[in-house]
């Protein structure tokens, strides 16, 4: 499919790959980036994966390397950093683990935290996010959630006050909530100035909106 699309300037052309064959077919595609998956649970992992998480490192650790040398960048995507439906609660500290293994030792260019099954929660997004700028300033975070919860427009204003960047969504069910951030992020830091019809941001930007 890569090779068939018309392609838009400025648009990055990412491509999810779950093993190495997948990797080497999205090079050979022309993918302008690579997105990897494991679990910060090691249950869902098990259930998900069938490997543990040291495992899926190890075989993600190949595809980094392949990505390397043909100058292709790596994210690498945590399923279940914010709860596991499975174990429950995932701490702060597995999660950084394997977010340091992935950086510093697979040389991945960005991490995206996952709520995979919708458990995040305000203030735990904000200690998340805030633990991970702590420790890698510059690096490329996104932050993926479901509204599952009802939860979704509390946890993007908490990620985005901790310092995240891009928030991913799906598009159907909280379609809603990037533009949400967006409009926020522009009316609070200032970000290309006013933002023509304020007065309707609750409106444009809320549930249902265009």
């Amino acid at each position: 499919m890569l090779r068939e699309i018309q392609r838009h300037p400025g648009v990055v052309y990412a491509a999810l790959v779950p093993n190495l064959r997948g990797a080497e077919q999205a090079i050979e595609s022309g993918a302008d980036r690579l997105n990897l998956v494991m679990s910060a649970s090691e249950s869902h992992n098990l259930s998900n994966l069938r490997m543990t998480p040291g495992q899926s490192f190890e075989a993600l650790a190949g595809v980094a390397a392949v990505a390397r040398d043909a100058g292709v960048p790596v994210n690498v995507s945590l399923s279940c950093s914010f709860g596991c439906p499975m174990k429950g609660d995932v701490s702060i500290a597995t999660v950084m683990h394997w977010c340091e293994r992935h950086v510093d030792e697979l040389g991945a260019q960005g991490i995206t935290l996952c709520a995979t099954t919708g458990m995040a929660f305000p203030s735990q997004v904000h200690e998340l996010t805030t633990a991970f700028r702590a420790r890698w300033p510059e690096q490329s975070l996104t932050l993926h959630f479901h509204n599952t919860r009802g939860l979704g427009m509390g946890n993007v204003l908490a990620a985005i006050d901790a310092g995240a960047g891009p928030l991913r969504q799906h598009p159907g069910r909280a379609g809603w909530l990037s533009l949400y951030a967006r409009c926020f992020r522009q009316r609070v830091h200032g970000r290309g100035g006013p933002w023509p019809g304020a007065h309707g941001v609750r409106h444009r930007c809320g549930p249902g909106s265009a």
